[in-house]
């Protein structure tokens, strides 16, 4: 996935650069423990064009959940006229 660094400072935001960041992924099957779970901290490399623009220690991780039904029809309806995330988390 491809991450946007972004500084804000007395209400102004500034572009960084950019990250690139592999998630772990974890099935709904799988148990949420050691050693894989949580992720470990990582170092990424943010980039502005070609010139390195400095680094982000982060973990990401991507879980598999099951989705209700109401929270499933609520996707749908609002993916076609939105983000799914942003219609997700509004």
């Amino acid at each position: 996935m491809t991450l946007a660094a972004v500084v804000r400072c007395q209400g102004k935001s500034e572009f960084i650069g950019r990250a690139l960041a592999r998630p772990v992924v974890k099935a709904s099957s799988e148990k949420y423990d050691r050693p894989n779970f949580p992720p470990q901290l990582e170092w990424f490399d943010i980039c502005r064009g070609s010139d390195r623009a400095g680094e982000l220690l982060a973990a990401f991780e991507l879980l598999q959940v099951h989705l209700q039904l109401s929270v499933l029809s609520l996707y749908l309806t609002c993916s076609s006229e939105t983000s799914h995330v942003n219609c997700l988390y509004t």
